[in-house]
């Protein structure tokens, strides 16, 4: 019931009849980037008059995550899809927002993410570090570890030097 109620308050997922808002449920994207394709879908794009843009993306969880863990976790997927977007609908750039919406079993917790107002030639450098990463990984170097709140619940800490080093509240 608290996700219905959510929903039925969001002016993200009001019905848009008679409106000057246009929404896309999973937004389908592949996009050429340094030999390689960005492939995404974004959960729900809302648009207003051509001038406004909100990206929604939606995580289901057991647990209520802080607004500060879902930024830490999904940030850069947030900063992928505005990047995206800007490449199909140019006019989109400077006119974003993002926000990240947890379902999880005690109701619904929203978070804004400040999208960085980097230039073109930024994003890619960006990306493109994170695509070389990605491809060393897959070639089978090893990852590097990045301790994070989220070790502060993880299962596998005791076992972990990297996590189990965390002082509570890290």
């Amino acid at each position: 019931q608290p996700i219905l109620d959510w929903a039925a308050k969001s002016p993200f997922m009001a019905p848009f009849m008679g409106s000057p808002l246009e929404a896309w449920n999973e937004l389908a994207f592949e996009i050429p980037l340094a030999g390689e394709v960005l492939v995404g879908a974004i959960d729900r794009l809302v648009c207003e008059g051509l001038t406004r843009y909100t990206i929604l993306d939606f995580k289901i969880t057991q647990r209520p995550r802080t607004p500060a863990e879902l930024l830490e976790s999904y940030r850069f997927q947030m900063e992928l899809y505005s990047w995206a977007l800007a490449r199909l609908e140019p006019r989109a750039r400077a006119h974003t927002r993002a926000l990240l919406v947890n379902f999880h079993a005690e109701g619904v917790t929203e978070a804004e993410v400040s999208l960085e107002r980097l230039d073109s030639g930024q994003i890619d450098s960006l990306i493109e570090n994170h695509i070389a990463l990605a491809n060393r990984l897959i070639s089978g170097e090893a990852g590097e570890p990045r301790p994070g709140r989220k070790c502060q619940s993880c299962e596998f800490k005791p076992m972990c030097p990297e996590g189990g080093g965390l002082a509570a509240g890290s």
